[in-house]
């Protein structure tokens, strides 16, 4: 007997014992998963898949393997990764979560000289010397203004950025906002 089909039946004996005495293979059939990508799944799933990234931009922002994700409020998300960190901002998100979000930014970037952060997508909104010497009420302002103009959600990039302070776990807690 070759080695293949020996091993293959020490498989099918393995995987016996873990079957219910009454399984029987022609009642009780597989479900089988198959990796769909490369499938055309109909363009009425594409166009619901469209819809929905339009809606719920985090359906599409998938965070990696080494990323967090994170909130600010209700109406903030944040996806921090090793080198760049994924916001989205709500409709519905205040002045002042704005305002936490941007001190946040400014303390983790304190020495990140490369550091922009833009609209995703976009051009740059803001550069490391603008938000490190901009008011943060003022960069909020503007920020609150592109909100309204997108009506629904404003999706940001922050990139040329390390390993800093947003991805401590320190920072993600109420008595952060005392120490920054």
């Amino acid at each position: 007997m070759p080695l293949g089909q020996g091993l293959n039946q020490v498989v099918q004996l393995h995987a016996a014992q873990f079957q219910p005495q009454d399984f029987d293979p022609e009642v009780h059939r597989h479900v089988v998963y198959q990796n769909d990508r490369d499938r055309d799944l109909g363009r009425e799933f594409y166009a619901f898949r469209r819809r929905n990234a339009e809606i719920d931009p985090t359906t599409t922002l998938t965070c990696g393997k080494y990323a967090q994700a994170r909130e600010i409020g209700d109406h903030i998300q944040l996806c921090i990764e090793p080198n760049h960190m994924s916001i989205v901002v709500y409709s519905k998100a205040s002045r002042k979560a704005l305002e936490i979000l941007l001190r946040k930014i400014k303390y983790h970037i304190k020495k990140m000289k490369q550091a922009t952060l833009a609209e995703h997508g976009g051009g740059i909104l803001f550069d490391h010397a603008q938000l490190q010497k901009g008011k943060v009420r003022a960069m909020a302002e503007t920020l609150l203004a592109l909100l309204k103009r997108r009506k629904s959600l404003l999706r940001l990039q922050l990139s040329g950025i390390t390993h800093g302070a947003l991805h401590k776990e320190w920072m993600h807690t109420a008595a952060a906002m005392r120490k920054i």
